[in-house]
């Protein structure tokens, strides 16, 4: 994984170098990243030039994570309206158990929040990455679903 980044990095840095207009726009130093690097992505830049007037990426990304941090504190702050005495893991736990009964909505909330087999999938990814940093024992296998 450490090689694979160093290696992105790597051609990050040329493409940055070798085409300035690049330096200040994500979307276009990606076009020319798939250009370079993954000739097999076809496409005509008219076709991607579509994506520079749309919000970055990245920029949805984090306001989809806001969003979900939102609601989970919203959810987080009935539950413990109604069990004041649970503690933060209680709370956790109980946002876990509201997602995966599909139960947000009697707390007031229309869910967002991603299902119960993705919060899960990534709590088991976060261990196996905790569990095997620095090893060098990291194995496909050590993540759900490859």
């Amino acid at each position: 994984m450490v090689a694979r980044a160093e290696k992105v990095k790597a051609r990050v840095e040329k493409i940055l170098r070798d085409y300035p207009p690049a330096r200040g726009d994500d979307t276009l130093m990606i076009y020319k990243y798939l250009c370079r690097y993954h000739p097999e992505v076809k496409f005509k830049f008219e076709q991607f030039e579509a994506l520079l007037f749309i919000p970055a990426f990245e920029t949805m990304r984090r306001r989809r994570a806001e969003l979900h941090a939102e609601q989970k504190e919203r959810v987080k702050s009935a539950i413990f309206a109604k069990h004041p005495e649970y503690t933060s893991e209680d709370l956790e736990r109980a946002l876990l158990d509201a997602i995966a009964r599909k139960e947000i909505s009697q707390y007031g909330e229309i869910n967002i929040l991603p299902t119960e087999r993705v919060v899960r999938k990534r709590k088991r990814n976060e261990v196996a990455t905790r569990h095997h940093y620095g090893t060098g024992l990291m194995t496909l296998q050590d993540f759900e679903d490859g």
